[in-house]
This record gives structure tokens, C-alpha cells and sequence, in this order.
């Protein structure tokens, strides 16, 4: 299971078996993603960002 998550992490997919409907981000935008770990940060931080955040600019994310 973890191999087929990593390969539609960031994607919109349906059905069973699963089908790719679309990908949410640029394989760019998809790295940069998993390489800042938004999710790994302090809460307070999240929560100050959250704006950013739910704003799909992963650009402006990574500059935080």
C-alpha cells in the first residue's frame, strides 16, 4: 500500500480499482510540498499561515 500511496500522493483518483482523475500540483509543486513538511510544523505556525496554506501557492509555502 505505502508504494501506491506514494504514487498518487497529490492526485485526485476514484473508483476500484483506483483511476487517476487528475493531479492536484505540477510534479515541481508536488516536491516542494514534501520537502517543507507543512504539516510537520508547530502548530502556531500552521495556524498563522493557514491562509497560505489552504491557498494552493506552494511557491509563497516554501517561502515561509
Amino acid at each position: 500500500m505505502e508504494q501506491l500511496s506514494e504514487q498518487i500522493q497529490y492526485t485526485i483518483v476514484a473508483g476500484n480499482p483506483i483511476k487517476e482523475i487528475r493531479k492536484r500540483f505540477s510534479e515541481e509543486e508536488v516536491k516542494i510540498l514534501l520537502e517543507i513538511e507543512w504539516w510537520n510544523w508547530d502548530i502556531d505556525k500552521i495556524v498563522k499561515n493557514l491562509e497560505i496554506i489552504l491557498g494552493n501557492n506552494v511557491r509563497k509555502l516554501k517561502e515561509l
